[in-house]
């Protein structure tokens, strides 16, 4: 392993436990933000993928910090609760305006990532861990966007398993119904 590598593993360690300690949206999207322009500078500069990956994981884990942090934010309101019309724009009342929670925009997050984040937040950390050791052992690269193709398929099976839980309720209250045992 070279030294460039080593020197980087061990940044990495550091970086490890920035994820685990940070507290603050700002702060998380600011170390994801590191971590996007680490892995944009390794590729560049041909780092062995071993590093990549390093950096990839270290990634993921922030952004599903990230995406769960922004999950139980309190949303913005806007303008709810603001008497709103022609010649008027203020507060519903004299207390002045209520301080608002800052808005995705504001705090440099697109609605669209905002929303990849959150579900990928919702895969399960076994799954995450064993994708990127199955990743690993194949020597293959880590993706953001594989963990959310995760998310998608796992949030299709429990649709698919609710409907099916619908469907059966459905056929055992027609088979309680008057209806049904009448024609029977």
């Amino acid at each position: 392993m070279s030294t460039d590598t080593q020197s980087a593993l061990t940044k990495l360690d550091a970086a490890r436990r920035a994820i685990v300690e940070v507290k603050t949206i700002p702060d998380a999207k600011k170390l994801l933000d590191e971590f996007s322009t680490l892995l944009d500078y390794a590729k560049r500069q041909r780092m062995e993928l071993e590093v990549q990956n390093e950096v990839a994981e270290c990634r993921i884990w922030t952004r599903r910090k990230l995406g769960t942090m922004l999950a139980e934010m309190p949303k913005a309101q806007g303008t709810r609760g603001q008497l709103v019309g022609p010649g008027v724009i203020g507060p519903s009342s004299a207390e002045g305006l209520i301080d608002e929670p800052a808005t995705l925009s504001e705090m440099g997050i697109s609605y669209t990532e905002s929303s990849r984040m959150q579900a990928e937040a919702t895969v399960p950390h076994e799954s995450i861990t064993n994708y990127v050791a199955a990743k690993k052992e194949k020597d293959q690269e880590i993706t953001a966007s594989d963990i959310y193709r995760m998310a998608q398929r796992l949030k299709q099976e429990a649709e698919r398993e609710q409907q099916d839980e619908n469907e059966l309720d459905l056929i055992e209250s027609l088979k309680q119904s008057d209806l049904y045992r009448a024609k029977g």
